[in-house]
């Protein structure tokens, strides 16, 4: 058992670094379909597939311009191997990432994604964006850089990932709405800067935001060589070996520990934000109480044409983070009606929706897989009545569906490479009308159709980095641009999200001049003609009465327009809108409402407190970089086993003097940037016993082709399992290899189907059983252990839908299962064991009793022909731990269930197994940290009964019959970045459950699970 130890050790350790890493990582495909390219320059190789040829002039220019600036700013630092980029089209992310792998590491891009229009603001295209942060988080890991590579990560803390993001920022993008200011000033004045709180679907962006902020501070304070000073500093470990620890790093340049430094930058905001707020608007001028809508945060909202009814997209809570679609009547319209809240549908919905004219149907859109596997984004249609969902367009990257006043035809945004136009579908023969003729570098983030059918309405970025509201005509296809914002900087003038008035005759929209959304209305003059078609760019002509709505200080965003009445001439308008960052309110406001503070450009902020907003480093990449073909030294083909990279080598001594056992082991990752290779290696050397005591693990992992397949080579001990009154441990000595293939049978959201295989050939020598282990103490039947080659070929399948859940480790709410395998041995190649092994399992997550939950699961499991005499087939005297190690995963044997309230085993060739428990819902939080690594977190309480039938043969009658009661505390425990279930319970035979119970007869048992059952 001791053994182990190390083992174990060094297969947790290994664990971060060898997480899959490349696109892979994100849309779980391997995409063997694309025919990835190089382009060489002097600083970079730019990975890109080639349908997307053009690109990389594009990526090469803006790259050699971020590293030419980047270099000085990170005082002269400079890198002698090529840094590797690769680009990719296959999935609508709006993300990058990079990898301190390598020699200078390497980043992955995705590109061409209408969705960034939407979250970022200002001038800056995507690429220039997204190319220069990457390749200021290289040039950060490169400044920090350690002789131990990735090992320092594990003696000092050289990158917090707020300072990590917020450097990036500062180095290559200016202050602005989406990327800083909305999410600080909120948490600011809510006192809530915390990032780690898990109290904001937010946070994420906070702590970019935070980062971001402090950067500026720092180096608008005390001067961007600070900001230098600080990377270069470096810490010697041991008096030895110099890393770069950011605590240390803070303390020894600023003099000055980081949180006092923090406590500084607090006060200064503080002083910045409520100065402002105190001459802006809060929630509470808005004069009317929120809606009762549920969920945490709300995405889109939008009424019935006749008020009846409101829909929404929303996220029910940070615990169930699940998006959803729910209608509900509007009880403000009738106060005789109900609040009959009902779910149309979930997912990973694409704001906005829209409601057909007569009420009956709404369409929205959702990312879901499409061609090859691919996230994108299609339609759907979903009937309000009866909740039947139809899916209108297949693979087609589009969003903002919005319905003709006819109710036949449905506009949306059609996004084809880089370029979104507004395509007209018509629903009844599914025939495609292109409306706009955009081309080149276009995104567009919301499209409306005008009540009246004439226009539709839209927000566009255009090739030249404008951000502009326009209408197109139904029927020419002629657009006009909306003038808003006159007299406005072009980074402030950002207009966004319109929506028509009820007649038509304006429109109100969102605009971030404010660094906040606030919402503004434009009246109804004729705007400008575009003659250039092919695009967005239009002459403007003087803003046609554009009024100010809202001048609120943490912001609001418009989603609909409500008809006229009898105390609303103008209509009603409904805002999203929230002073805290922990959930979102919807308000419904008179369209006529004016701010109840005159609106300031900009408010008056005491000299000094805002200047870091305006901070830049020394040299600023430049906003806009023309390709530059003449950049590209060589091209050619793309070579991903040439790409296997070193990631990290971990060596460490080991001594088990019971078994006379020392010596050194070490384990190894090497990672391709794609995914497509992955190589691990474990393995130690026993100076005292060389012979039986060294072992070795050897995986590797080709994603080339469309499954996964996984090559195992090992000389290594399974893991430990109870046998008897003792341990049994299988030296391993052989091999296998696995394939696994995602299906994408359906379109259904939280779904996974898997199918795979394994073939192994082993040779299994049980030890660390003693010799007085009793076989017969625990149930008179467990055969002895034996040795031999194993050769066998298990092939399933598995279907899961599991919504998530931050409990779902410890009690999931709902979730359905089925998984079925089977295993054949044969006697080839000295192999002893002849046998057929199915196996099938299922489980379900039902509501019962109030908030309480039944979880159900079975299997059946029986044997043919002769196996080795340790994989019984039966029921289990104890619960081996259920973990499952990274790369021990082929060393994992198949389990044995157990009923609960016995310890005796029951040995056959045929079982069933079932239980059914009743879960309360974990509503008790430990809230405890031990060591600074080990969280106990929620406790939750189940009811329990199992049952289990073993028997031989046709033997049916003399089968073994048990059934167990009891109950457990079960306690959701994190480490590191596993969650895990750990339960302790008591339980008694079902038959024992009478005066005569003796203590004896109670089985008080301890488990730890890593999931629901698959």
């Amino acid at each position: 058992m001791r053994r182990l130890l190390p083992l174990l050790l060094a297969l947790l350790a290994a664990a971060p670094a060898a997480a899959q890493v490349g696109f892979g990582a994100y849309n779980g495909r391997n995409h063997p379909e694309l025919d990835w390219q190089v382009a060489e320059t002097e600083h970079f190789e730019i990975m890109y597939p080639a349908h997307l040829a053009g690109i990389e002039a594009e990526a090469a220019a803006i790259a050699e311009a971020s590293y030419e600036a980047l270099s000085e700013n990170f005082g002269g630092v400079t890198f002698d191997r090529p840094i590797r980029i690769y680009l990719s089209d296959e999935d609508e992310i709006a993300n990058g990432t990079a990898w301190d792998v390598g020699a200078a590491g390497f980043t992955t891009i995705w590109v061409h994604v209408n969705e960034t229009a939407a979250i970022w603001t200002g001038e800056v295209k995507w690429l220039r964006k997204v190319i220069a942060h990457e390749v200021a988080h290289l040039f950060h890991f490169r400044a920090v850089q350690s002789p131990i590579g990735l090992l320092q990560n594990l003696v000092a803390f050289p990158f917090p990932r707020w300072w990590t993001e917020g450097l990036a920022q500062y180095e290559t993008e200016r202050w602005d709405s989406e990327r800083g200011d909305r999410w600080l000033r909120t948490a600011v004045f809510e006192d809530r800067l915390s990032t780690a709180d898990g109290r904001s679907a937010w946070n994420g962006r906070l702590l970019y935001a935070t980062g971001n902020s402090q950067v500026r501070y720092l180096a608008d304070t005390y001067g961007d060589s600070t900001l230098v000073q600080i990377l270069q500093h470096r810490k010697r470990v041991l008096g030895l070996v110099p890393v770069h620890d950011f605590a240390a790093a803070f303390e020894a340049v600023l003099d000055r520990s980081y949180a006092d430094f923090e406590d500084e930058w607090r006060k200064h905001v503080n002083v910045y934000y409520n100065t402002l707020a105190g001459q802006m608007e809060r929630v509470d001028s808005l004069g009317t109480e929120p809606l009762d809508l549920p969920g945490q945060y709300v995405y889109d909202v939008a009424y019935s044409p006749d008020t009846t009814r409101i829909a929404a997209l929303v996220l029910t809570s940070l615990a169930r983070p699940v998006r959803r679609l729910f209608v509900m009547n509007n009880t403000a319209a009738d106060s005789t009606a109900t609040r009959d809240v009902r779910v149309l549908a979930e997912g990973a919905f694409e704001g906005p929706l829209a409601w057909s004219p007569s009420g009956d149907r709404i369409a929205y859109a959702r990312t879901v897989r499409g061609r090859y596997g691919s996230l994108v984004n299609d339609l759907y249609l979903v009937d309000v009545a009866t909740g039947e969902r139809t899916r209108l367009t297949e693979n087609r990257r589009a969003v903002s569906p919005t319905f003709a006043p006819d109710g036949r035809r449905l506009a949306f945004v059609g996004v084809e490479g880089e370029t979104a136009n507004v395509v007209v579908l018509d629903l009844d023969t599914g025939a495609e009308t292109p409306l706009t003729a955009f081309e080149g570098d276009v995104q567009i983030t919301t499209a409306r159709w005008s009540p009246t059918g004439e226009r539709i309405a839209f927000a566009v970025f255009d090739p030249d980095g404008n951000r502009t509201l326009m209408t197109v005509d139904a029927a020419t296809g002629e657009t006009a641009a909306i003038p808003t914002g006159a007299g406005l900087a072009p980074e402030a003038s950002d207009s966004r999200l319109p929506v028509w008035r009820p007649d038509g005759g304006a429109l109100a929209f969102v605009s971030l001049r404010d660094l906040v959304p606030n919402v503004f209305t434009v009246g109804s003059r004729p705007w400008a003609v575009d003659s250039r078609a092919a695009s967005p760019s239009t002459v403007q002509r003087p803003a046609p009465s554009e009024q100010r709505v809202t001048y609120l200080f943490a912001g609001a965003t418009v989603h609909d327009w409500l008809p006229p009445d009898s105390l609303h001439p103008a209509g009603r308008l409904v805002l999203v809108a929230s002073e805290t960052k922990r959930r979102d309110r919807v308000f419904v406001v008179d369209a006529s409402r004016r701010p109840v503070v005159a609106a300031a450009a900009p408010p008056l902020v005491p000299e000094g407190y805002g200047s870091w907003t305006a901070h830049r480093p020394p040299r600023e990449v430049p906003p806009v970089v023309a390709p530059d073909p003449a950049l590209i030294r060589d091209r050619y083909r793309y070579n991903s086993l040439a790409n296997l990279t070193h990631a990290i080598t971990l060596p460490l001594p080991y001594a088990d003097p019971e078994n006379d056992d020392y010596g050194v082991f070490a384990n190894s990752i090497w990672l391709e940037p794609l995914g497509k290779h992955q190589l691990f290696f474990l393995g130690g050397v026993s100076v005292t016993r060389f012979v039986d005591k060294s072992f070795l693990l050897l995986s590797y992992t080709n994603n080339t082709l469309r499954p996964s397949l996984t090559l195992d080579l090992y000389r290594f001990p399974s893991p430990t399992s109870f046998y008897g009154t003792g341990l049994l441990v299988e030296d391993l000595i052989g091999g296998d290899l696995s394939a696994v293939l995602p299906l994408d049978l359906t379109d259904a959201p939280f779904t996974t189907t898997l199918v795979g295989a394994r073939l192994r050939y082993a040779y299994a020598e049980p030890f660390d059983l003693a010799d007085d282990v009793d076989l017969s103490a625990a149930g008179g039947d467990l055969p002895q252990p034996e040795e031999g080659f194993r050769a066998d070929l298990q092939i399933g399948a598995a279907w899961k839908r599991q919504r998530p859940y931050r409990y779902n480790v410890l009690s999931p709410l709902d979730g359905t299962g089925v998984r079925a395998r089977v295993t054949l041995g044969a006697p080839v190649l000295g192999s002893e064991n002849e046998f057929a092994r199915p196996d099938l399992a299922a489980y379900t997550v039902l509501p019962a009793f109030g908030f309480g939950r039944l979880y159900l699961y079975g299997r059946a499991t029986a044997v043919f022909g002769r196996p080795f005499a340790q994989d019984f087939v039966g029921l289990a005297r104890y619960d081996d731990l259920d973990v499952q190690l990274p790369f021990a995963g082929a060393l994992t044997l198949d389990d044995a269930e157990r009923v609960r309230g016995y310890r005796r085993y029951a040995v056959g060739d045929r079982a069933l197994f079932g239980t059914i428990e009743w879960r309360l819902p974990p509503v008790f939080d430990l809230d405890t940290k031990l060591l600074g690594l080990v969280e106990l977190d929620r406790l939750g309480i189940n009811l329990f009964a199992d049952g289990g039938l073993v028997w031989t043969g046709s033997a049916f009658d003399d089968a073994i019959r048990r059934t167990g009661v009891g109950a457990e505390a079960a306690n959701l425990v994190r480490l590191g970045g596993f969650a895990l279930r750990h339960s302790l319970g008591v339980a008694v035979p079902w038959g024992e459950l009478d005066e005569n119970l003796a203590w004896d007869d109670v089985d008080l048992y301890y488990r730890l699970q890593a999931a629901v059952p698959f």
